[in-house]
């Protein structure tokens, strides 16, 4: 079963059955605009308590993880959370997990030197966050799939060209970082979006790369 073939309807019963507390949600709005999206998040409702997280939620949010002792933070939202870039440093400098993954369509990437702008600060939040685990890792995870790329690339004839920023940034800056780090993320049924990346890359699948996932032939791969 594919939930994303009728996202609405899956969403509709995760809603009735489970009870989520909003003080966690980081972000219902998104600009965007992916048809698949299950949550629906767009830009029409103004900023308010339930669709943005704020700072002194984020401070609560952080006090959570370091009292639950907890090793895996995802922070994703329901909408894009890199809206809010100042949220975003506060939670890499003081997170205390061992992972925190920051789930990004990579908007903000269409332009590099911004693009290098944002990752640097959010480098400089980890740099300065350290003592709080000196041994946690933050993931930039970048959703990819044919609705995200449609929606961003500023054209057909370079629609990777965001994704590449992302990538050339790390290897020219970040590439020394073991704790630093850059993922992408594929729905199923999008694979051949990651093969023909691949093949702009000029890159190679490296199966079992990762010490923070098992790994099937399918779809769990890394590219180099």
């Amino acid at each position: 079963m594919n939930i994303f073939e009728y996202p609405r309807k899956y969403r509709k019963l995760i809603l009735k059955h489970t009870h989520v507390h909003q003080n966690l949600r980081f972000d219902g709005r998104c600009h965007v605009g992916c048809s698949h999206c299950m949550f629906s998040a767009n830009m029409d409702e103004e900023k308010n308590a339930f669709n943005t997280m704020t700072k002194e939620r984020v401070d609560r949010l952080m006090d959570l993880v370091t009292d639950s002792n907890t090793g895996y933070l995802l922070i994703s939202g329901g909408g894009e959370i890199f809206l809010e870039p100042e949220l975003i440093y506060q939670i890499v400098e003081k997170t205390s997990a061992d992972i925190t993954w920051l789930a990004t369509s990579a908007f903000w990437a269409k332009n590099y030197i911004s693009a290098r702008s944002i990752l640097k600060n959010i480098y400089n939040s980890y740099i300065k966050g350290i003592k709080n685990n000196y041994n946690k890792k933050i993931y930039i995870r970048v959703s990819v799939d044919s609705q995200h790329i449609k929606q961003i690339s500023n054209s057909s004839c370079h629609k990777f060209l965001y994704l590449m920023n992302v990538i050339h940034i790390f290897e020219n800056d970040y590439s020394q970082s073991e704790n630093f780090l850059l993922q992408f993320h594929c729905i199923e049924g999008e694979e051949e979006v990651i093969e023909e990346l691949k093949e702009k890359l000029n890159a190679r699948i490296i199966n079992k790369a990762s010490s923070t996932h098992y790994f099937d032939k399918k779809q769990k791969v890394r590219l180099q």
